[in-house]
């Protein structure tokens, strides 16, 4: 589950039980089919894992301006600028479980429409540099097509996978043994220093 913490001290799922209320966990696999080793480590601080778990319920399946397949996409990204290969992996997963567009995450940036294509220097900046974020940038967006609510909606979802990214190389994630590796696929990530894709 973690190279830092001993299996011994990582909190039981519990067995399901039709006659009481579903933990938070278990609301979790039904949602995702799977519960990562990243929740099993925050069930060990269980008011953190319930604002984790409302975050992700609220920016990846709430009400919101932007499709889900796009929601999903942006978590990737934001996972791509800090190289987290496991939540990339896990995001994939879960991208594609939603009928996202495979050819995205095979063919890289190029294969998004343009309006996609557009936040990815905003992501690099959100992820670190998120003082240098201007108006201009703003504004380039929404020349792109972006309107305030969505960048909004898009900008929530990146850091709050940013924040995740950072909690799992802090606690030593480990992937789980069926997690489906996507690591050939490291054309999604882009590089803002030669403004291309690596």
């Amino acid at each position: 589950v973690t190279t830092f913490f001993a299996e011994s001290l990582i909190p039981a799922v519990g067995v399901l039980d039709i006659d009481t209320e579903l933990t938070p966990l278990q609301e979790s696999f039904f949602m995702t089919q799977r519960i990562p080793n990243f929740y099993l480590v925050l069930n060990m601080f269980p008011e953190f894992l319930d604002r984790i778990l409302e975050t992700r319920d609220t920016f990846l399946f709430g009400d919101g301006p932007l499709p889900d397949d796009w929601r999903f996409y942006i978590a990737i990204m934001a996972s791509c600028a800090y190289h987290s290969d496991y939540l990339i992996n896990y995001t994939i997963d879960l991208f594609l479980q939603r009928g996202g567009d495979f050819t995205w995450i095979q063919e890289g940036v190029e294969k998004l429409p343009p309006k996609l294509q557009a936040i990815l220097e905003f992501n690099q900046l959100l992820a670190h540099i998120p003082w240098t974020i201007d108006a201009g940038h703003i504004e380039k967006l929404t020349e792109a097509g972006w309107s305030p609510i969505e960048i909004v909606h898009a900008a929530a979802i990146m850091a709050s996978y940013h924040n995740l990214a950072n909690f799992i190389y802090g606690v030593g994630i480990c992937a789980e043994i069926d997690m489906p590796s996507f690591q050939d696929y490291a054309s999604i990530r882009y590089d803002s220093d030669q403004d291309s894709v690596n």
